[in-house]
């Protein structure tokens, strides 16, 4: 079965730089050696962590959950729930504010958790964007000032619209 590489960006995939790809043939990109890394705070780091680590356990429940449904992935993050994760974890980074922020406002990405979870959106074909609501100006995946926040997007995705290939 082929599996996508996971790859980060916000809105649009950017293509990298020469230099960048450069870098990247070098010495994988490691977050925690940026300079941006350097200039959070303790606590932002802490929380860094934890959504690194809840972040992964959710992509797994939905590789999972796609292997089932034929590649398709689930409508929102409570489809996982209890087969997949035995409950949605919440965002260290959510606030009462962010929670209060209205889905019109953060089209196309869904609310999960009562708004304290990870911001979601289903895809065509193992697709997916998922999302922590904190640090959306860091360079999470790549050292690039386009392909910011903590989150990874799966899949192939162009533009405003989403197009599937066919792999042979």
């Amino acid at each position: 079965m082929l599996r996508f590489i996971t790859i980060l960006a916000v809105a649009l995939a950017v293509p990298a730089t020469s230099d960048a790809m450069d870098r990247a043939e070098k010495e994988p990109y490691d977050y925690h050696k940026s300079e941006a890394y350097s200039k959070l705070t303790k606590d932002q780091q802490k929380r860094m962590a934890v959504a690194e680590k809840r972040l992964k356990k959710i992509q797994a429940a939905l590789h999972k959950y796609t292997d089932d449904y034929n590649g398709n992935a689930p409508t929102s993050l409570e489809l996982l729930v209890p087969k997949y994760l035995d409950k949605l974890p919440k965002d260290p980074f959510a606030t009462k504010e962010s929670a209060a922020e209205k889905a019109e406002d953060i089209k196309p990405l869904l609310h999960s958790v009562d708004g304290r979870g990870f911001r979601y959106r289903s895809g065509r074909a193992r697709s997916w964007w998922l999302y922590s609501v904190g640090l959306r100006d860091f360079p999470f995946r790549y050292d690039s000032k386009n392909n910011t926040g903590v989150g990874y997007v799966q899949g192939y995705w162009h533009g405003p619209a989403q197009f599937t290939f066919d792999v042979f």
